[in-house]
């Protein structure tokens, strides 16, 4: 805000100088001929003041315009950045990532410069049009008509084409868009496509799109030219009427020779205000549908938060009359149950039974379902997000970022390196710790680390002090017999640690260590009835 009215007052102030040192001059040379040393030397000093204010005052304001654009970009990138972080996970699986990319790395960029820079840009060119014109009109009230007429009609020509500009500019961006997507799903799915044998055939796609893009951006790119061009002739066409008018009143006494020079200085001063106008008005113009889309990002931030319950320590989870619906099909129907803090519960099922969604309500990534679901006695509905606080969520696939083991584990808490080394060392990863520091940056975890080092790693999140209730989705799938059963007995053994296991998969080692062993069919949570094909493991649907 401050960056803003530094630039508002340095941008007055410039204009104030931009139509002061025509005037000064004027009055230099029109002195000049009196023979009044005094006069001359004053109106000298003048001129010279008035040109050392505009140098400093355009520093000020290039200044204060630069400082106000980077924290413009900076607050729109966190706004959407926060739009994303309170994202429904529904959501975040319904919409395609690239587009936020996108808007993140070059929307934002192109919305600041052409949009809240251009304001204060037009702003300014406004003020120097505004004290420029007072000074022609204290020149000659003639000429002061004549420019302003030639001033104007670069602005009309501008108004009138801007909607084209526009819709040229909407075009590009929407093709950008499409392009942006379809070079992602190519570096994405090039194992896909090259399984397929496919990979061909789409890369003659992409370059249909490529060259599609290159058309609208040159349509767009040539209608600029022509509007800029229009532009140009109307500002060419005023300068040549004032320099005839100019001629014919000096040649009738009405006009002295400093007042020309004046007025052809103040009409050079304003013809980069009133081009600037026209093509700052485009530029606003041509990012609406960027403006349209950030106006979609605004959310019920963090604040909605406030009118939430905090998390309590967890005694139940109560499914009360709980079911969910895919379009016609239902996936869970009236389920009833209650999980107990300090027990041991395994659900088993087979593919396609609704493990998923089942795992998806437990985790409150799904919320579109019907009956109750209770921490306690609060609807889970009604509890912030401190309940993943309380609860650790181990993903089938989990997902790395590009950082250090460290960062990796602790997801940026404060946490020692011995307490993430006793973590792993309960996993039985002692040689993973000899061979890997915690500190070591991985570019790409996904070559880096096995499948089953993947899991273990991602149940160390979870194992780390403060989880009391842990939710598992196939967390072993990716380890051998041997390892599973170390890990499972591990989590089993722990009497502090509510556990819900969600396999595919029976050990008969570890049935015994389980409270409450539970399958999953025709839609509903049942006692396990001791058969089903759940002995060779397998993905989940």
């Amino acid at each position: 805000m401050i960056c803003k009215i530094l630039a508002v007052l340095s941008s007055a102030a410039l204009a104030v100088c931009t139509a002061l040192s025509p005037i000064c001059l004027q009055n230099a040379i029109d002195t000049s001929s009196t023979g009044d040393r005094t006069a001359i030397f004053v109106n000298i000093a003048l001129y010279i003041l008035s040109i050392v204010g505009i140098l400093v005052f355009e520093a000020c304001r290039q200044l204060s315009v630069f400082k106000y654009q980077t924290g413009q970009t900076a607050g729109l990138k966190h706004r959407l950045l926060r739009y994303l972080l309170n994202m429904p996970p529904k959501q975040y699986q319904a919409e395609d990532a690239q587009n936020y990319i996108t808007t993140l790395n070059q929307e934002i960029d192109l919305l600041v410069e052409n949009y809240y820079v251009q304001r204060l840009e037009l702003m300014y060119s406004v003020l120097v049009l505004l004290c420029c014109t007072a000074a022609l009109l204290y020149i000659d009230p003639m000429l002061a008509v004549l420019i302003i007429v030639g001033a104007f009609l670069p602005i009309l020509v501008s108004t009138l084409q801007g909607k084209r500009i526009q819709r040229r500019t909407n075009l590009y961006t929407k093709s950008l868009e499409k392009l942006n997507v379809m070079a992602a799903n190519l570096i994405q799915g090039y194992p896909t496509l090259k399984a397929g044998h496919a990979e061909q055939r789409y890369g003659k796609v992409l370059e249909e799109e490529v060259d599609r893009t290159a058309r609208v951006q040159f349509g767009m790119s040539s209608t600029k030219v022509g509007i800029n061009m229009l532009i140009g002739l109307m500002a060419y066409l005023g300068e040549v009427a004032l320099v005839v008018v100019s001629i014919y009143l000096i040649a009738v006494g009405r006009l002295t020779v400093g007042a020309l020079v004046g007025a052809l200085q103040i009409s050079q001063m304003l013809a980069i205000p009133t081009n600037n106008i026209a093509y700052e008005i485009n530029d606003m113009s041509s990012v609406k549908s960027i403006r349209e889309k950030l106006e979609g990002y605004r959310m019920p931030e963090a604040a909605t938060d406030r009118r939430l319950a905090p998390c309590p320590e967890i005694q139940t989870l109560r499914f009360r009359d709980v079911s969910f619906q895919y379009e016609d099909r239902w996936i869970l129907k009236c389920v009833n149950i209650t999980f107990e803090a300090g027990k041991k519960y395994l659900i088993v099922g087979e593919n396609g039974s609704g493990k998923s969604t089942l795992f998806q309500l437990l985790t409150r990534f799904q919320p579109d379902y019907t009956g109750d679901i209770y921490v306690n006695s609060l609807d889970l509905r009604e509890v912030d997000r401190s309940f993943y606080d309380r609860v650790g969520i181990v993903l089938q696939d989990p997902f790395f970022l590009n950082d250090t083991l460290m960062n990796n584990i602790t997801l940026y808490q404060d946490y020692s390196e011995e307490q993430v080394r006793q973590v792993l060392l309960s996993l039985g990863m002692e040689r993973f710790l000899e061979d890997h520091p915690l500190e070591q940056v991985y570019q790409d975890t996904k070559d880096n680390l096995s499948g089953g080092e993947k899991q273990k790693l991602a149940l160390a999140r979870v194992l780390l002090p403060g989880k009391t209730f842990l939710l598992l989705d196939e967390a072993t799938s990716a380890v051998d017999r041997e390892s599973s059963l170390q890990i499972e007995r591990a989590l089993l053994e722990r009497e502090d640690m509510t556990l819900i296991n969600i396999e595919h998969k029976l050990l008969p080692e570890l049935l015994p260590y389980y409270d409450v062993v539970l399958e999953l069919k025709q839609c509903t949570l049942r006692p396990w009835s001791g058969q089903g094909p759940f002995g060779s493991g397998g993905s989940e649907e």
